[in-house]
């Protein structure tokens, strides 16, 4: 017969959600690359001319997180200017050159993107570019994946005034293999962030920092979160999606702590 689920084991699910960026303060080894991305937006700030970004790194390295942490710092921090716009979006969704300029549109409007995705492209760039009333970043994740016709979007997008975009990709040099020229003459000069392969070990700390601010206490082990670490790493994001089906496991069969069984599932899964 199976146990009652244990209430209380999970204390925040969200934190669990592999999807949702850690607190600034509780990334784990990347000081240097937000370092760079804090110096790309840093004219934000002083009200100069906003720079664009590139960031290369194998797929769970924190690069999203990072950009997304950094934006929100600067956006919390009230550093004298009018206010900038940001906006992330997945090239998985938008993955064609109406897409990306929907989302564009919309970002600056507070409209639909969905609304937006019969309208022609000449007036979606138009529209983009009269709504431009401040700084504002088109932060593209998995840009990499789009096909040359998709990027004329980033193209046009950075054409308009006092807008730049944070690119986001597995492998610089599969990006300039398929990007524009047109787009690449545009970028000479962006900044670069480059993010190596999470170690073992911080994979695992990584997992610790989470479990601290989702989990009651001992429900997972050094050892528990070093094995999920070992078996995953160097990508985070499963390893904490890892943890979370670990911890759902143990709560859905009444235990109060995790099972070497519940561990050997979620790694499996992942």
């Amino acid at each position: 017969m199976q146990q009652p689920a244990v209430t209380g084991l999970i204390t925040n699910e969200s934190v669990l959600n592999e999807d949702v960026p850690p607190a600034r303060e509780n990334i784990v080894g990347r000081g240097e690359e937000l370092e760079m991305i804090r110096v790309a937006l840093d004219p934000i700030a002083r009200g100069n001319q906003i720079e664009s970004l590139r960031v290369f790194g194998p797929p769970g390295a924190g690069k999203t997180h990072c950009v997304e942490v950094m934006l929100q710092h600067l956006y919390d921090a009230d550093n004298g200017i009018d206010g900038f716009g940001w906006e992330v979006i997945s090239c998985y969704e938008d993955d064609t050159r109406t897409k990306i300029l929907a989302s564009a549109v919309a970002a600056v409007t507070g409209g639909s993107a969905q609304s937006l995705q019969n309208t022609d492209t000449s007036r979606l760039r138009e529209r983009f570019r009269s709504n431009l009333s401040q700084p504002f970043m088109l932060v593209c994740d998995e840009v990499d994946i789009l096909d040359r016709d998709a990027m004329t979007a980033l193209r046009e997008v950075l054409g308009s005034d006092n807008c730049a975009i944070t690119l986001i990709a597995n492998d610089e040099e599969q990006f300039f293999e398929t990007i524009t020229p047109s787009l690449e003459s545009r970028l000479k000069g962006s900044y670069v962030a480059d993010f190596d392969r999470y170690s073992v070990s911080y994979v695992s700390e990584i997992l610790h920092v989470r479990a601290k601010y989702s989990l009651a206490d001992d429900v997972v082990s050094e050892r528990d979160r070093e094995a999920i670490a070992e078996a995953i790493a160097p990508n985070a994001r499963n390893a904490i999606a890892a943890l979370r089906k670990t911890a759902k496991s143990a709560a859905a069969g009444g235990r109060r702590t995790v099972s070497v069984a519940d561990i050997e599932r979620a790694i499996s899964d992942a």
